[in-house]
């Protein structure tokens, strides 16, 4: 866990931009299953269309389930708590904090 918080805190500080970016399908499920995000790719299979939206910062491309901030400088501003989430955990802003 600590390895995470570490890793949590160098992209809060790193302020990276998250770009809203849109993938061809095949590429998006290529992509889930080479991460080992086999829960995207099983998603994606049940809901074919030509493009899927997506979330990219720094490299990591994730399924565009929510919309989330542009910068990932909120988290530093706002602050946030790591939530244990069987069978890992949720990274939510700071109870109180205002987004």
């Amino acid at each position: 866990l600590n390895r995470i918080e570490e890793k949590l805190q160098d992209l809060a500080n790193s302020g990276a931009a998250v770009k809203r970016i849109s993938m061809p399908w095949k590429e998006a499920v290529d992509y889930f299953e080479a991460q080992g995000l086999a829960c995207s790719a099983a998603m994606l299979r049940s809901h074919v269309t030509p493009e899927i939206d997506c979330y990219e910062c720094r490299g990591v491309i994730r399924l565009a389930l929510h919309i989330v901030h542009e910068s990932l400088d909120k988290l530093r501003m706002c602050g946030y708590v790591v939530v244990p989430e069987v069978p890992g955990f949720v990274v939510s802003y700071a109870s109180g904090s205002s987004m």
